[in-house]
């Protein structure tokens, strides 16, 4: 998969191209296939402002689908300090909650 972003803002992704051929004149083919025997697919003309992005296509991970406890604990331990600005409220009672907490014996006060 091969994207070409242009300078206003447009983009092109061509989900077939494989590979790309500078030519002297510097114009840039777009290819499926080796670009001496595969099936051309675009060209990007010299002087055009873009940038040419080559890379695999990806997928998108979402990790609150597999976020386990112990992972979504690690998040916030490892956040805690970038939540002061507007989370207020939630700091007070999770500061409330964890002085139940014993961790000496690790144990919730209210199970002793």
């Amino acid at each position: 998969m091969i994207t070409i972003r242009f300078a206003t803002g447009l983009s092109a992704q061509y989900n077939d191209a494989t590979h790309i051929k500078w030519y002297p004149n510097g114009t840039i083919g777009l290819f499926r296939g080796s670009p001496d025997d595969g099936h051309t697919i675009a060209y990007v003309h010299n002087g055009t402002e873009c940038v040419i992005e080559f890379r695999q296509p990806c997928k998108v991970r979402h990790d609150g689908i597999n976020l386990t406890e112990e992972r979504a604990l690690e998040m916030v331990l490892e956040k805690l300090q970038n939540y002061q600005n507007g989370h207020s409220s939630q700091l007070v009672e999770l500061k409330k909650r964890l002085r139940e907490f014993d961790s000496r014996t690790h144990l919730w006060l209210s199970e002793k």
